[in-house]
């Protein structure tokens, strides 16, 4: 059986430089000690979780770790465009770029028209823009079919600290099962909004716990099949 990631082997690494324990981590970013420990057993997947090293970034550099050793186990660096309006994204480490040679277009949706009786399915959702990105750089993130992953952009005051209103996050649509946790885009109801959710082991039927980074909002737990899951957020793009 194949065993964990390089990555995965890599942040156990990073963790017992900076003289933590499994649950003094999990403690710090507020994730269960089972399933942060999942990401050094487990994980195997290329790339660790971009919401998961955003977490452990102030974690780790307090203990002296280099931002840049941690963003590099989900394949991501911060990078700037040289622009009027100047824009951060997390991008792919740029020997991959470099080395791209396809181009594919990646739609954007407006999540907006969800809202009230809207569609429920965002891939059902209007198509306002089109981005042209290199498909290396969408493929070191995710697997999944191209047309099958959007670009929203952020609404609402639920996740406050990972996002902002207006951030632009690119999504994976295909991937609606919340193992490992991570953060996803969910019909609430009302509209789609980004939470983070979690799988409660050994639940039957299988539930999930869906949670707000704004203690305004309580979290909930709903059976998988009433979770309304959308989509995992891949990576977000910040305005500055």
């Amino acid at each position: 059986m194949k065993g964990p990631s390089k990555a995965s082997l890599g942040l156990k690494r990073l963790r017992e430089r900076a003289g933590l324990s499994v649950r003094e981590v999990a403690s710090a970013i507020g994730r269960p000690t089972s399933t942060y420990a999942s990401y050094e057993n487990k994980y195997k997947k290329r790339f660790l979780p971009a919401d998961l090293i955003l977490a452990l970034l102030p974690v780790f550099g307090a203990r002296g770790v280099d931002g840049a050793e941690l963003k590099a186990l989900s394949g991501l660096v911060g990078a700037r465009e040289n622009t009027p309006k100047t824009r951060e994204f997390y991008q792919i480490n740029s020997p991959l770029l470099e080395k791209a040679t396809t181009i594919t277009s990646i739609a954007e949706v407006d999540v907006r028209a969800a809202m009230g009786a809207g569609s429920q399915d965002m891939n059902d959702t209007r198509i306002v823009n089109r981005w042209s990105l290199p498909t290396e750089f969408v493929r070191v993130a995710t697997n999944a079919a191209l047309e099958n992953i959007r670009i929203i952009t952020v609404v609402g005051d639920s996740m406050p600290v990972t996002f902002r209103p207006y951030d632009k996050v690119m999504v994976d649509t295909e991937d609606r099962t919340p193992s490992p946790p991570g953060i996803f885009v969910v019909w609430d109801g009302l509209s789609l909004v980004l939470k983070r959710v979690e799988y409660i082991a050994h639940s039957e039927p299988p539930r999930v716990r869906i949670l707000s980074e704004n203690p305004e909002y309580k979290p909930y737990e709903r059976v998988v099949d009433e979770a309304y899951i959308q989509g995992r957020v891949l990576g977000k793009w910040l305005w500055t």
